[in-house]
């Protein structure tokens, strides 16, 4: 904000140069060590934001967000943010380590916490939180993970349709995990237009520990 130049009725702002998605796709400088060098850095953006600051930039729109052949990333339109309460924050750790560990029980108390589990609602089996996981845990794996190639949408809407009946009651959208599905769901397709492929599982570890 320059704010010599703006009032309460005019935002002047400094002009900060980027290329977009569509640019990036056809220019030589971004090769895929560079790609993959952006994914890291938006992730790691991303997870300073959650657990350093508390508070989210929430519209993951391709629009606000531009690169930089350097390896840096501009963020755009801050109009649109959560701030995340401490024991959310909590709650997500908790969920992520459970996924790792594949300990079902405390996924299930997670989820309870966040809302997304509604509480005195029929039990979740294990064997349906592991095909979860199966799906959902990938890219943030050991393995490098390869976006452009990436399923991972497909296969989510084809698990959700094949649902059991007797679990559509158990679980529910929560109002403290929405826009945060949304910042997830819209930097997965950012990923997937980067051509980003490695891993993630260290910078997560690191992101929990925060």
């Amino acid at each position: 904000v320059i704010t010599s130049l703006s009032t309460d009725k005019i935002l002047t702002l400094s002009y900060e140069p980027g290329d977009d998605l569509e640019t990036l796709s056809s220019d030589p400088r971004y090769s895929q060590d560079m790609r993959n060098t952006l994914g890291a850095c938006l992730f790691e953006a991303l997870g300073r934001q959650m657990f350093e600051l508390g508070e989210v930039h929430c519209d993951p729109h391709p629009g606000n967000f531009a690169f930089r052949a350097e390896g840096s990333i501009v963020m755009y339109d801050f109009g649109a943010t959560k701030r995340i309460p401490g024991e959310d924050l909590d709650a997500m750790r908790e969920l992520m380590h459970a996924a790792y560990q594949q300990d079902f029980t405390a996924l299930d108390q997670a989820l309870t916490k966040l809302e997304v589990r509604k509480a005195g609602s029929p039990a979740v089996d294990d064997a349906f939180y592991a095909r979860w996981i199966e799906l959902l845990l990938p890219p943030l794996a050991d393995q490098p993970f390869d976006f452009t190639r990436s399923r991972l949408h497909l296969d989510l809407v084809s698990e959700t349709r094949k649902t059991p009946w007797r679990y559509l009651e158990s679980f529910q959208p929560s109002p403290r995990t929405l826009l945060i599905n949304r910042v997830f769901g819209g930097h997965y397709w950012t990923m997937v237009k980067l051509g980003v492929n490695t891993s993630f599982r260290q910078q997560v570890d690191e992101v929990l520990q925060r």
